[in-house]
């Protein structure tokens, strides 16, 4: 279970610890600050309107200082909250929950699942930044967004409507790229998020799937073990992350080198077996 930070009215806080008991609460954003600066946090819950001055300017510089922090912002919409919003957009903070409208419980669990991804899928981009570089915007922005909303894209006609494109021009820009195939990026997408998650003992096989947007237990499995080769167990613990991203980059981009990996990355190198070996000791 990730460690998030509840920084919130009292009608607030009560709806979400609802869904998640384990929220941590602070009584101001400098009490988060302090607590950030010397513990490990993956995620903060935040109502930009609770700041005294009104500009949520303590969230702004809040995101500015730690952009790995998971932020959502969770508020009763008024035209004031609504000026918030764009600007906390500008700092990356794009995660809305709006009170008594979509706070329900699946909303929130959707909450918890992407911020104890957040390691994972930034770490997944920073890998496959050689390909980000070389697509123009939108379509690098629709492909980043696919590992962080892993469910929104499921095919490739939705990646070209979202990039203002269509599918010939997707396929041909991912190719120059080295990008074998729109649908290995959507999986492999999935697989990261899916990742992240297996690692959490208290989430089933059949929960993770339906995060990240799969049937289920078996669905999961089968694209686990077709794209990387390792049964959906080893991912639990015997694959490490480094190894994980490292097949990826290897399989999912044609041109993949050292350059496309992170530090220290290597496909034979971490803690875990490779596939082909997995495959011997079963």
């Amino acid at each position: 279970m990730p460690t998030i930070l509840a920084c919130l009215p009292d009608p607030l806080f009560r709806a979400a610890q609802r869904a998640i008991p384990d929220l941590v609460r602070v009584g101001s954003l400098a009490e988060a600050r302090a607590i950030i600066r010397t513990a490990p946090v993956d995620g903060l819950i935040c109502d930009p309107a609770a700041e005294s001055d009104g500009t949520a300017g303590g969230l702004f510089w809040l995101a500015t200082d730690h952009p790995d922090l998971r932020i959502t912002l969770y508020t009763v919409l008024d035209p004031g909250v609504a000026r918030s919003l764009v600007r906390l957009a500008a700092a990356g903070i794009a995660d809305v929950v709006l009170f008594g409208f979509e706070d329900s419980a699946e909303r929130w669990h959707e909450v918890v699942a992407r911020t104890a991804v957040s390691e994972a899928v930034r770490r997944a981009l920073r890998t496959l930044e050689p390909v980000f570089v070389r697509v123009e915007p939108p379509l690098r922005y629709v492909l980043q967004e696919a590992f962080l909303s892993p469910r929104k894209f499921r095919t490739a006609n939705r990646v070209a409507a979202a990039a203002a494109t269509d599918r010939r021009g997707v396929y041909r820009r991912l190719n120059a790229a080295g990008v074998r195939t729109v649908r290995d990026w959507l999986h492999w997408a999935r697989l990261v998020n899916a990742f992240a998650l297996l690692r959490d003992p208290g989430r089933s096989p059949a929960e993770v799937a339906q995060l990240v947007g799969y049937a289920g237990r078996a669905e999961l499995a089968a694209r686990v073990r077709g794209l990387s080769g390792w049964p959906l167990e080893a991912l639990r613990a015997e694959v490490t992350l480094d190894a994980f991203l490292a097949v990826m980059a290897e399989r999912l981009v044609s041109d993949a080198g050292p350059a496309g990996r992170p530090d220290g990355c290597d496909a034979s190198a971490g803690a875990a077996a490779t596939p082909t070996e997995m495959r011997r000791r079963a």
